[in-house]
């Protein structure tokens, strides 16, 4: 497809997954994001103004189980575990990164800063796993989910928010694909295959045009200048606008099968 940092992302004929090659050595895996990784205080800031999005995936949740125990792979500096916790559910996180991960026990939050795959967490003792933002940098997203699984009551679900690409992917559609941090992109039947083979019931419960997000993004930066401020206010108060804009984008660019910004449920079955 094209090329970024030196590496490849390629598409599989067969099931449309998109994946990075040559495969990286677990030294230089995650090297293009830990140059400018925020300090902890910084990352917290980021969360915090995503408190709309992450109470979405809480109400996603709740549809399926109002209570319960909840595990955030990937838990930054615990906005979401947080909004769990006082949407009822008890918390536990996962977080690999040291520093973000102290910042999240000083505040009272139950975080592990191992690696999911090491298999250290207990059997059947979670109701609720959350990855946001998680999928592109699995090593092996069948094998993950395969050891999530494991851990679900049943019943129990995953809750996944990430990128989903089309039959193609163009590099022009962000402005940094952060290749090779992400490792794989789903295509358009990656989750269903998943599904299958490991035993869930799969449900999309979100899905818009990724340039949407960017616009939605932007919205919530703020700005002296007056005609950003001008461009916000007609932005937000035009209801289905925004979706024309991203429309309008993806079409001017000739993205035939634009990159999506994805919400799927996978539930145990049994």
């Amino acid at each position: 497809m094209f090329q970024e940092n030196g590496f490849y992302l390629n598409r599989c004929k067969g099931c449309g997954h998109f994946y990075v090659s040559p495969r990286p050595t677990e030294g230089n895996t995650h090297h293009v994001e830990r140059w400018d990784l925020p300090a902890p205080a910084d990352h917290a800031t980021h969360e915090l103004s995503r408190t709309t999005e992450f109470e979405a995936y809480v109400t996603y949740a709740r549809r399926h189980l109002a209570r319960g125990t909840w595990l955030d792979i990937g838990c930054g500096c615990g906005t979401l575990l947080n909004i769990a916790s006082r949407a009822g559910f008890k918390v536990e996180g996962v977080e690999t990164d040291p520093e973000r991960a102290t910042y999240c026990r000083r505040s009272g939050l139950n975080v592990h800063d191992r690696d999911i795959m090491r298999n250290f967490l207990t059997p059947s003792s979670y109701d609720v796993v959350s990855m946001i933002n998680v999928f592109s940098h699995l090593r092996s997203p069948t094998t993950a989910f395969a050891s999530l699984h494991r851990l679900l009551r049943p019943g129990g679900l995953i809750l996944v928010a990430t990128s989903q690409l089309g039959r193609r992917a163009y590099k022009s559609e962000v402005p940094d694909w952060h290749i090779p941090d992400h490792l794989h992109f789903a295509g358009p039947e990656t989750f269903k295959r998943i599904a299958d083979t490991i035993g869930f019931e799969l449900y999309c419960v979100r899905s818009q045009p990724t340039q949407k997000a960017l616009i939605c993004q932007k919205l919530v930066y703020r700005s002296e200048k007056r005609a950003f401020r001008a461009a916000k206010k007609v932005l937000g108060s035009v209801p289905g606008l925004i979706d024309i804009s991203a429309l309008a984008v993806c079409c001017a660019r000739r993205y035939l099968y634009p990159r999506r910004e994805v919400v799927m449920l996978f539930v145990r079955k049994g």
